[in-house]
């Protein structure tokens, strides 16, 4: 599929399909990778309903959190009460916005559940 045709409105009747599309759960990979890190900040790409951004701001990081989908952002902000003041929701199209300037220590990036996920260390640069 291309990018056109995965822009904010596929996302987000997508998000609206369902009362939850994925599990909840923090990415596995994540988990692994960052566990026995110290908190810094980090950056979610493409965070949907927010499992990551929770999972590290529940250990002390700070998460700037961005998506395309309004609907998503919406439904993890609603579910955030824990986690307020440690996570920043951002609604951006990366395809056409940079990702926010922030130094981030860790980004993790995952574009869909079922695809291997990444975890990329960042430099200053973003």
């Amino acid at each position: 599929m291309n990018a056109q045709a995965m822009d904010a409105q596929f996302w987000d009747e997508m998000y609206r399909s369902r009362d939850q599309v994925f599990s909840g759960d923090p990415n596995g990979v994540l988990v692994t990778e960052v566990t026995d890190l110290p908190p810094g900040q980090a950056l979610d790409v493409g965070c949907g309903e927010g499992a990551d951004a929770f999972w590290l701001a529940r250990r002390g990081w700070q998460v700037t959190a961005v998506d395309i989908s309004v609907t998503a952002l919406q439904r993890a902000a609603t579910a955030a009460a824990d986690v307020e003041g440690r996570v920043a929701w951002t609604r951006a199209d990366l395809n056409i916005t940079p990702p926010p300037a922030t130094r981030s220590t860790w980004c993790p990036s995952s574009t869909s559940r079922s695809q291997s996920s990444r975890i990329t260390p960042l430099c200053a640069a973003c």
